[in-house]
């Protein structure tokens, strides 16, 4: 893998936590890390599962495995067609499937099955929608804030929205100090940045820096890219150095995260070109309203 040291400078004054009021936050809640997935402690069906946290992916799925060991047949919902990279299969959705996190219980329903890395189940960006959210990535723990007790109109300090049908975060950066583009703020994937072919193209960068071929593990199977170091990306108010950035090979569709629940890429005018993950969000603190799409990136105390 191609990894270099981050640095990271402010460019300009950051807004202070102090603009928060977290008297109506929760307990913090801690998370480990593995390969770039976030993963909680969860119960499905009052068993003791990891689960993956991904607000880059908009569907929930649920292992394969873990139906193998604990078959809740009763819960099968409809039929669909499941592509990866290799097969095509014929699976049943699960229905009302009993999730307990966090001190919260809900059902889940349509929940997808497939092979799960690193946990049990994923919980996509659904799941995130009712909450604002604080995620401390440098001391890998979380928490949740009333959405009374903070203004993150006042203090966003980065660019982000809804994607129009998909209804996932996109954050827009600036990539070394040329191009600015719209990616998808992902919980659950390793790379600093994952772009379309075309993008890294159109400034030269296959030419003019160093990759290597790779393969990822995403959601409908492994994949091939190359990967690079990009001297510099602008992430709200922070620049950082040497980030890893993984791009389609050439000849291949650019595919995002979950084709089947991410059908376009345009929300007025603004065009998705990939994904953010865990090689920049690693150094920061950000507090996010899935909601009305606001986001502030800081560090932690």
């Amino acid at each position: 893998m191609y990894y270099r040291f981050f640095r990271i400078f402010l460019v300009f004054t950051l807004c202070s936590t102090s603009f928060f009021s977290f008297g109506s936050a929760s307990e913090w809640i801690d998370f480990e890390v593995k390969n770039g997935k976030v993963i909680v402690p969860a119960k499905i069906e009052g068993i003791k599962v990891k689960a993956v946290l991904d607000t880059g992916l908009k569907k929930h799925y649920i292992s394969d495995s873990f139906l193998a060991k604990h078959p809740i047949s009763e819960r099968k919902g409809q039929s669909i067609t499941i592509k990866d990279t290799t097969t095509e299969k014929n699976k049943f959705l699960y229905n009302q499937v009993q999730l307990d996190i966090f001190g919260f219980e809900n059902k889940l329903d349509t929940m997808i099955p497939t092979s799960v890395s690193e946990g049990d189940i994923v919980l996509g960006s659904g799941f995130f929608f009712n909450f604002v959210m604080q995620f401390d990535f440098s001391n890998q723990r979380l928490r949740f804030l009333e959405r009374g007790s903070i203004n993150l109109k006042e203090v966003e300090n980065i660019e982000m929205r809804l994607h129009r049908q998909s209804a996932l975060p996109i954050v827009k950066v600036k990539l070394d100090n040329k191009k600015s583009v719209w990616v998808i703020l992902s919980t659950g994937s390793k790379e600093g940045l994952r772009l379309d072919r075309l993008v890294v193209e159109s400034e030269g960068w296959d030419k003019s820096l160093p990759s290597q071929s790779i393969e990822i593990t995403e959601i409908n199977g492994k994949q091939s890219y190359d990967i690079m170091n990009l001297p510099k990306v602008e992430f709200g108010p922070f620049s950082i150095d040497e980030v890893s950035t993984a791009f389609s090979k050439k000849g291949a569709k650019f595919q995002l995260l979950d084709n089947n629940s991410f059908t376009g890429s345009y929300m007025k005018g603004m065009d998705v070109k990939g994904v953010l993950g865990y090689d920049i969000l690693q150094h920061f603190l950000i507090t996010v309203d899935f909601k009305n799409g606001r986001m502030h990136v800081g560090i932690s105390e």
